[in-house]
């Protein structure tokens, strides 16, 4: 996660840790579930040159993809309680695979 991104978490009042693991996003994702973090932010290297980050759901594992600011607004309100997942579901679209680099 770029520092920016975390800056931006950490003033919003959003705990965040960085996994550089060289393991699957997949394994990733296992692992924060079992630890019990309700939501994921992954950026790669299509989100980075896209400007976008993707946003995931531990319980319904659905996942969410927008624009860096909007989804770093959206999980703050989530983890503030101020809206729930139907909501930023309904504020964001569906992450349904790979996005192509422009």
């Amino acid at each position: 996660m770029p520092i920016f991104t975390a800056t931006k978490l950490r003033k919003a009042g959003v705990f965040s840790r960085v996994d550089d693991s060289n393991t699957s996003i997949g394994k990733r994702y296992a692992r924060n579930d079992e630890l019990g973090t309700p939501y994921g932010l992954t950026l790669d290297f299509a989100s980075v040159q896209n400007r976008t980050m993707t946003l995931r759901e531990r319980d319904t594992t659905g996942q969410l993809i927008g624009p860096i600011d909007e989804v770093i607004a959206t999980v703050t309100e989530l983890v503030q309680g101020s809206i729930d997942w139907a909501e930023a579901c309904r504020r964001l679209p569906a992450y349904t695979g790979v996005q192509a680099v422009d």
